[in-house]
């Protein structure tokens, strides 16, 4: 302690004190853990942190999954864990940088590097300060002055959004543009750009210092080539990266950036849309809403094709104000124009006892046809939200937390400033509140940010209600009794599209969620979607596709396996972010769903086996979801065995004619998790006009077995032909007590599906699977003896790279001998 007194007084607070408590943890788990738990090597610390608030971090720390368990002595540092230890970064972008690096165009072999360079480039942007100068009143020289900072901060900012709605994509985008406007030849200088804009150098530069740590560290993290992400990126993708770290330390571009930053610009990949499916999927838990306050009521107004705005002064200097002659008015007024001839923005101003009524147009007179290109293609239209126009924009920029409006003039050059402070009483546009989704907590998004600006109120039919917007944000910072949360860098989900709220919940439901679906099971159909206290409500005669479902498993196991940074893994796809961010795909907008067959339906997902989990393995984190079904006692049973096992037909009895008849019923959702697991699309018969010749097409319809034998009984041939299409099936292994349908085709062309079928008694055809390797723990615990139907399993991956499945029929020994072998006939009724 004296050494520390004397000797260290003069240097900086310790890391250790500086750092967060739960990356401390992290950091000793990942490099010391071998001299025993971090609370031990903490206490041996000079400068140790406070220990009382050890549980709450590796609480944290369990929740995002960087460790497999909330408890000390029993806890293991993950993959993801292991990730988070290379980086200067929150959990949060940690994991969104995660599961960049396993995004791919499409699992086709597309590539996947033009998405990891822009999730780098919006992580730096996410982790750097606000890129903005903010004009600051009290060191303006004048209240003139003041306005026209605050007017050319605003432009700026308006014009880098640019109808995205999204600051954090905002910023992105226009470093990608900066970077698709490089000269090969050599640097270029932005200093004039930068202050026109409003924009830091330093803080600019500070993006650019990341962007490059953050390239250096990721191929650092590969170049182990057997270390633990050894394969984590491939070699076209690191070299991607060195270049994007040369351009971030040098501003220098070759051909192939240059031409990756031109493409990413024009959006032929769509990557805006993208990466705002990211934003809104990683930080699904920082969701708020927002309800639009009524416009004002003028029942004098002539002018109703103009944005109004009304200010209030006191009434020494509204007698001040009012002797101004009109020019003088005029000049004062002017103040608020964007461009240089105001009578193109402001209509006319009015004044009366201590107000001042101002009207501008709701677009400039002089605005193009051609002038706002961005919205045309932008997620966000303005039919569904709209600024109001410029003028009352700036007002309320620049009143911010309801702070006074001062502007300025100068009657002669030589005398003092007349500055005159107004205060908004009135206006026709509609303010917008922002409360905390899941527990309606009041958020404010920050007195500078365009999500605080008024919007233009909308018109909704009668008896329906006003849509609400729906954003997401990244920092956050609560007031001491936490009843007001200020939070930054939000991003706006799209409101023209119905399904992607509830779809999110959905994607994004962590372990252990109460997930509840309103639902028509027969005409496959979901109308509300609740997970946890938030619910998703469709508008009348909409409704989401049970379909979609597989698509929405398919991205969950994706994303799971990006956090597990599985190598060989089906990654998250792009063409599923956006085919469910597509409400031409996902939402019916002619709903054949009955209120009579509408039912309350549970989501459940199978619970984590720590103990089957390897050393370091990443927890699932989205684990899949499926329906949950009532057994005969009441007793709630999955329709999932494992991730591996598909049920392709239910059996099902009943009685037509005093006769007890054997249904079988396809299970859409078994059909498509298959499906979706071997990169199909599932089309609906009404859907097939649609078609993408991207994708194989299988059409759910009813299934009629005598199309695949003259008794019904070849299921395996209906796998090869209608699912499996040109695969070809193999002999798999023939058991002792069970009898095989494997018919061979034997075809010139490699094979890539090996298919097998196995059909006897359900003792034989369990051991038959357990000697195949298919038998696991969720087989013995999900599949019972009244789980009957037909089913298929994948084995793995052949040598050749051949994907191996076994279709299996699975039913009650009691049956087989009642029904198959003491009965001439089997009534088979196709639903």
């Amino acid at each position: 302690e004296s050494f520390r007194d004397v000797c260290m007084a003069d240097y900086t607070t310790p890391e250790l004190l500086r750092k967060p408590l739960d990356r401390i943890i992290l950091q000793l788990k990942g490099r010391l853990s071998q001299f025993g738990v971090p609370s031990q090597l903490l206490e041996q610390a000079m400068d140790a942190p406070d220990l009382s608030h050890i549980d709450g971090a590796y609480k944290l720390l369990s929740y995002f999954d960087a460790i497999d368990s909330p408890l000390e002595d029993d806890s293991r540092l993950t993959k993801f864990g292991s990730f988070v230890c290379h980086l200067p970064l929150s959990l949060e972008l940690c994991r969104l940088l995660m599961t960049g690096a396993y995004v791919v165009q499409d699992n086709a072999g597309g590539g996947s590097w033009p998405l990891l360079l822009n999730v780098v480039v919006l992580v730096a942007v996410l982790a750097v300060p606000d890129l903005f100068v903010m004009p600051s009143f009290y060191h303006a020289q004048s209240a003139k002055t003041y306005m026209n900072e605050m007017k050319k901060n605003l432009q700026a900012k308006l014009k880098m959004d640019g109808g995205l709605w999204s600051e954090p994509l905002a910023i992105w985008r226009f470093y990608m543009k900066t970077m698709s406007q490089q000269s090969l030849r050599g640097k270029r200088n932005m200093n004039g750009m930068f202050h026109k804009l409003s924009i830091s150098f330093r803080r600019y530069q500070t993006l650019n210092f990341l962007i490059s740590d953050l390239c250096a560290r990721l191929m650092a993290l590969s170049k182990g080539g057997a270390g633990e992400f050894g394969q984590f990126l491939d070699a076209k993708t690191i070299t991607m990266l060195r270049k994007l770290d040369g351009y971030a330390s040098s501003q220098r571009v070759d051909k192939e950036l240059l031409q990756f930053a031109r493409d990413t610009v024009s959006g032929k990949q769509q990557e805006e849309r993208i990466l705002r499916f990211l934003i809104v999927q990683n930080y699904g838990d920082h969701l708020i809403g927002s309800t639009r306050s009524k416009p004002g009521k003028f029942a004098d107004d002539d002018l109703d094709d103009t944005d109004r705005v009304d200010l209030k002064l006191e009434k020494r200097e509204a007698v001040s104000c009012f002797s101004l002659s009109n020019k003088e008015k005029a000049e004062l007024f002017n103040q608020l124009a964007a461009g240089a001839n105001p009578l193109d923005e402001l209509a006319a101003f009015a004044c009366e006892k201590q107000t001042v009524s101002i009207y501008s147009y709701k677009s400039p007179k002089n605005q193009g046809a051609n002038k706002d290109k961005s919205d045309s293609t932008c997620e966000v239209s303005k039919d569904d939200v709209s600024r109001m126009s410029f003028p009352v924009s700036l007002i309320y920029y620049v009143r911010g937390e309801k702070f006074p409006v001062n502007l300025g003039m100068r009657l002669n050059p030589d005398e003092q400033e007349l500055a005159f402070k107004f205060r908004v009483s009135a206006s026709n546009s509609s303010a917008l509140t922002w409360q905390q989704q899941k527990d309606n907590v009041k958020a404010t998004t920050g007195n500078r940010s365009l999500f605080s600006l008024p919007v233009r109120p909308v018109t909704v039919s009668k008896g329906m209600a006003e849509p609400k917007l729906l954003a997401v944000y990244v920092d956050r910072l609560f007031t001491g009794d936490e009843t007001r949360m200020f939070c930054s860098n939000c991003t706006l989900l799209p409101p023209n599209c119905v399904g992607y709220y509830p779809i999110m919940l959905l994607v994004t439901a962590p372990r252990g969620a109460n997930i509840q679906l309103h639902m028509d099971a027969v005409a496959g159909e979901i109308l509300t979607v609740k997970v946890g206290g938030q619910d998703a409500i469709f508008p009348r005669k909409m409704a989401l596709r049970v379909e979609a479902l597989a698509t929405i498993n398919a991205l969950r196991a994706a994303l799971s396996n990006a956090l597990n940074a599985t190598v060989g893994a089906r990654r998250v796809c792009a063409s599923d972010l956006l085919a469910l961010s597509d409400d031409l795909i996902s939402v019916t907008k002619e709903s054949k769903a009955k209120a009579n067959r509408c039912q309350w339906q549970r989501l459940v997902m199978n619970k984590t086996d720590r103990a089957a989990l390897a050393e370091g393995e990443t927890p699932s984190r989205f684990p899949e979801l499926y329906l949950e079904l009532k057994t005969r006692g009441g007793r709630q049973r999955s329709t999932v065995v494992a991730a591996n096992c598909f049920r392709l037909l239910c059996l099902r009895y009943e009685l037509q004619n005093n006769a007890q008849v054997m249904k079988t019923v396809v299970d859409e959702v078994g059909v498509m998790r298959l499906c979706r697991s071997m990169s199909m699309q599932v089309h609906e018969r009404r859907d097939l006009e649609a078609s993408s010749a991207d994708f194989d097409l299988f059409a759910l319809g009813l299934f009629d077995p005598t199309d695949y034998g003259a008794d019904g009984a070849d299921f395996t041939r209906f796998l090869r032909e209608k699912i499996f299409g040109r695969a070809v099936p193999s002999q798999a292994t023939r058991g002792d007590n069970a009898v095989e349908d494997a018919n061979i085709e034997e075809e010139e062309q490699e094979e890539e599906v090996k298919v097998a079928g196995l059909f006897g008694p359900k003792a034989n055809v369990k051991a038959q699977l357990g000697r195949m390797g298919c038998w696991s723990k969720e087989f013995e615990s999900n599949l019972s003896g009244r789980d009957q139907g037909v089913y298929c399993v994948e084995l793995g991956t052949a040598p050749n790279g051949s994907r191996c499945f076994v279709a299996f029929v699975w039913l009650d020994e009691w049956e087989l001998k009642k029904r198959l072998w003491t009965t001439r006939h089997l009534l088979i009724n196709t639903h």
